[in-house]
């Protein structure tokens, strides 16, 4: 969903509902500038809500990429591990873990 903010946003969002969690991933943030001058942000966001238990790594992975798209890259990184695709789906797993370490 194409989403605007005069607040940058972070890539990664919990919040927690007590017994369930949203989780946000926001990106393709552009800064531009509206007719009267004021700093927007223009970017992608996806929202989520979770259980309190379920893995954040995998529902942060989900939000970005389906089931059916994530075996692609992993077969695709078996059969090269320099594969651009699979590349980027391996930082971006990385980013989740780091986000989540320095969450917890």
């Amino acid at each position: 969903m194409k989403t605007q903010s005069t607040v940058r946003p972070e890539q990664f969002t919990i919040n927690d509902l007590g017994k369930k969690k949203e989780i946000k991933l926001c990106e393709n943030i552009v800064e531009t500038q509206n007719e009267d001058g004021e700093t927007i942000y223009e970017y992608d966001m996806k929202l989520e809500t979770i259980g309190k238990d379920d893995n954040l790594i995998g529902a942060f992975i989900h939000l970005k990429y389906n089931y059916d798209d994530e075996i692609s890259l992993l077969n695709k990184g078996l059969l090269d591990n320099q594969d651009v695709e699979y590349i980027k789906y391996r930082d971006y797993v990385q980013e989740v873990k780091m986000y989540l370490k320095w969450f917890y």
